[in-house]
Protein backbone atom coordinates (compact mmCIF):
# COMPACT_ATOMS: atom_id res chain seq x y z
CA UNK A 1 0.00 0.00 0.00
CA UNK A 2 1.19 3.36 -0.52
CA UNK A 3 1.27 6.49 0.97
CA UNK A 4 -1.78 8.85 0.24
CA UNK A 5 0.68 11.24 -1.42
CA UNK A 6 2.20 8.82 -3.89
CA UNK A 7 -0.95 9.30 -6.25
CA UNK A 8 -0.93 13.00 -6.41
CA UNK A 9 2.80 13.33 -6.57
CA UNK A 10 2.73 10.28 -9.42
CA UNK A 11 0.07 12.75 -11.61
CA UNK A 12 2.34 15.45 -11.04
CA UNK A 13 5.38 13.39 -12.56
CA UNK A 14 7.59 13.76 -9.45
CA UNK A 15 7.56 9.76 -9.17
CA UNK A 16 10.21 8.02 -11.56
CA UNK A 17 8.56 5.50 -13.66
CA UNK A 18 10.52 2.47 -12.20
CA UNK A 19 8.51 3.71 -8.77
CA UNK A 20 5.36 4.68 -9.81
CA UNK A 21 4.65 0.81 -11.48
CA UNK A 22 1.98 -1.27 -9.54
CA UNK A 23 2.87 -3.21 -6.50
CA UNK A 24 1.96 -6.62 -8.71
CA UNK A 25 4.94 -5.62 -11.08
CA UNK A 26 7.39 -4.49 -9.22
CA UNK A 27 10.71 -6.13 -9.30
CA UNK A 28 12.88 -5.85 -6.38
CA UNK A 29 14.64 -3.15 -7.96
CA UNK A 30 11.59 -1.57 -8.24
CA UNK A 31 10.54 -2.02 -4.91
CA UNK A 32 14.04 -1.01 -3.78
CA UNK A 33 13.60 2.60 -5.36
CA UNK A 34 9.90 2.91 -3.91
CA UNK A 35 11.60 2.56 -0.24
CA UNK A 36 14.63 5.23 -1.19
CA UNK A 37 12.18 7.57 -2.67
CA UNK A 38 8.93 6.78 0.78
CA UNK A 39 12.60 7.27 2.94
CA UNK A 40 13.59 10.59 0.73
CA UNK A 41 10.08 11.95 0.79
CA UNK A 42 9.74 11.33 4.91
CA UNK A 43 12.77 13.10 5.41
CA UNK A 44 11.79 15.76 3.64
CA UNK A 45 8.78 16.08 5.35
CA UNK A 46 10.20 16.03 8.56
CA UNK A 47 11.33 19.75 8.39
CA UNK A 48 7.74 20.92 7.05
CA UNK A 49 6.43 22.74 10.39
CA UNK A 50 3.04 21.71 9.40
CA UNK A 51 4.13 17.97 10.12
CA UNK A 52 4.93 18.84 13.47
CA UNK A 53 2.27 21.04 14.47
CA UNK A 54 -0.73 19.22 12.88
CA UNK A 55 -0.83 16.64 16.84
CA UNK A 56 -0.99 19.94 18.37
CA UNK A 57 -3.46 22.05 16.48
CA UNK A 58 -5.39 18.27 17.23
CA UNK A 59 -5.22 18.52 21.14
CA UNK A 60 -5.73 22.18 20.69
CA UNK A 61 -9.24 21.44 19.50
CA UNK A 62 -10.06 18.63 21.70
CA UNK A 63 -9.39 20.82 24.55
CA UNK A 64 -11.44 23.95 23.20
CA UNK A 65 -14.23 21.86 21.57
CA UNK A 66 -14.14 18.72 23.47
CA UNK A 67 -13.00 18.22 27.24
CA UNK A 68 -14.47 21.33 28.84
CA UNK A 69 -17.89 19.81 27.05
CA UNK A 70 -17.25 16.70 29.02
CA UNK A 71 -17.32 15.03 25.64
CA UNK A 72 -15.28 11.50 26.41
CA UNK A 73 -15.41 9.74 22.99
CA UNK A 74 -14.68 12.80 21.27
CA UNK A 75 -11.55 13.73 23.54
CA UNK A 76 -9.98 10.30 23.67
CA UNK A 77 -10.09 10.14 19.64
CA UNK A 78 -8.71 13.20 18.95
CA UNK A 79 -6.02 12.28 21.27
CA UNK A 80 -5.28 8.98 19.76
CA UNK A 81 -5.39 10.95 16.19
CA UNK A 82 -2.71 13.56 17.75
CA UNK A 83 -0.79 9.97 18.58
CA UNK A 84 -1.19 9.05 15.43
CA UNK A 85 0.20 12.37 13.91
CA UNK A 86 2.88 12.81 16.32
CA UNK A 87 4.49 9.07 15.51
CA UNK A 88 4.23 10.06 11.78
CA UNK A 89 6.03 12.90 12.84
CA UNK A 90 8.95 11.09 14.34
CA UNK A 91 9.19 8.61 12.27
CA UNK A 92 9.41 11.06 8.91
CA UNK A 93 12.38 12.70 11.18
CA UNK A 94 14.31 9.66 11.09
CA UNK A 95 13.53 9.10 7.47
CA UNK A 96 10.83 6.30 7.97
CA UNK A 97 7.79 6.69 5.96
CA UNK A 98 4.67 4.40 7.33
CA UNK A 99 2.73 2.39 5.00
CA UNK A 100 1.10 0.05 8.01
CA UNK A 101 0.06 1.90 10.72
CA UNK A 102 -0.03 -1.58 12.89
CA UNK A 103 2.57 -0.82 15.13
CA UNK A 104 3.25 2.96 14.04
CA UNK A 105 2.78 4.04 17.61
CA UNK A 106 5.59 1.13 18.59
CA UNK A 107 7.98 2.01 16.23
CA UNK A 108 7.32 6.07 17.42
CA UNK A 109 7.69 4.63 21.07
CA UNK A 110 4.30 6.41 21.64
CA UNK A 111 2.63 3.53 23.14
CA UNK A 112 2.66 5.52 26.35
CA UNK A 113 -0.72 7.44 25.44
CA UNK A 114 -2.48 4.43 26.28
CA UNK A 115 -1.60 5.03 29.89
CA UNK A 116 -3.36 8.40 28.77
CA UNK A 117 -6.23 7.03 27.63
CA UNK A 118 -6.94 4.27 30.16
CA UNK A 119 -9.84 5.07 32.54
CA UNK A 120 -10.89 8.52 31.04
CA UNK A 121 -13.84 9.79 32.16
CA UNK A 122 -16.64 12.16 30.71
CA UNK A 123 -15.73 14.42 33.75
CA UNK A 124 -14.24 17.65 32.01
CA UNK A 125 -11.17 18.04 34.55
CA UNK A 126 -10.37 14.93 33.64
CA UNK A 127 -10.55 15.25 30.05
CA UNK A 128 -8.37 18.39 30.44
CA UNK A 129 -5.97 16.71 32.67
CA UNK A 130 -5.36 13.50 29.73
CA UNK A 131 -5.32 16.47 27.32
CA UNK A 132 -2.19 18.23 29.11
CA UNK A 133 -0.27 14.89 29.30
CA UNK A 134 -0.45 14.30 26.07
CA UNK A 135 0.45 17.63 24.95
CA UNK A 136 3.41 16.81 27.10
CA UNK A 137 4.42 13.31 25.62
CA UNK A 138 3.95 13.94 22.20
CA UNK A 139 6.20 17.13 22.43
CA UNK A 140 8.26 15.13 24.11
CA UNK A 141 8.33 12.66 21.02
CA UNK A 142 8.53 15.14 18.32
CA UNK A 143 11.41 16.91 20.56
CA UNK A 144 9.59 20.32 20.22
CA UNK A 145 10.09 22.72 23.37
CA UNK A 146 6.72 23.37 25.39
CA UNK A 147 4.90 26.84 24.22
CA UNK A 148 6.42 27.06 20.31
Amino acid sequence: MRPPWFALARARGSILPSVATSSDETSSDEASSDRTFCADMAGRLAGLPGVRADGQSTLGYARAAHARSGQLADTAGAIATAACQAAHSVLAARGQWVTNEKNLLERAGLRGIDGVLAGLTAEPGHLLTAVAAADTLLRAAVQEPAGS
